[in-house]
């Protein structure tokens, strides 16, 4: 499938959790219309040591219960094509059914600066809980819930991820 054939089946599906340079959105993470695995070279993995404390941060603050144990975890290698505003950009992290959460290699990057660099910390946590909260909520729809919990956008619909090199 090539660009105007991706965009002509996904442009009019929503937004998705992207990066283009290195800004995402997390305008809509369900990329169960538009995204299919093949279209990218992932590899499935155990998750972060961390994980299953943001797992319970975001169960607790969403008041949604959900086995932890079910997701599994995908590193997406090179590029993650996604839709923001009609434009083909790379994501850094999907959500998809039934409990499947794709992390780009920017995530890792930043994982990999280790917590003693909070900032790049605290944008890695922000992508990772923000997809959990989907599953937890199994949906792609962004309810206020996203905001309560403090994983949602900001009004332009962009972050930067200032802390990848």
């Amino acid at each position: 499938m090539d660009r105007r054939d991706f965009l002509k089946t996904a442009g009019k599906s929503g937004l998705y959790l992207a990066s283009g340079g290195l800004a995402f959105s997390l305008a809509s993470c369900d990329f169960s219309k538009v995204f299919d695995p093949s279209w990218v070279t992932a590899t499935e993995i155990s998750p972060l040591p961390e994980f299953p404390q943001w797992w319970n941060e975001i169960s607790s603050c969403s008041r949604s219960s959900g086995n932890f144990n079910r997701v599994r975890w995908f590193h997406v290698h090179g590029y993650f094509p996604c839709i923001i505003k009609e434009q083909l950009k790379n994501c850094e992290g999907v959500w998809q059914r039934p409990h499947d959460i794709y992390l780009s290699d920017n995530v890792f990057r930043l994982y990999d600066l280790g917590p003693e660099v909070e900032a790049a910390r605290y944008e890695v946590k922000l992508v990772v809980k923000h997809e959990m909260l989907h599953d937890l909520l199994d949906t792609g729809k962004h309810t206020d819930i996203f905001k309560v919990c403090k994983v949602d956008i900001p009004l332009n619909g962009l972050i930067e991820l200032k802390w990848v090199k």
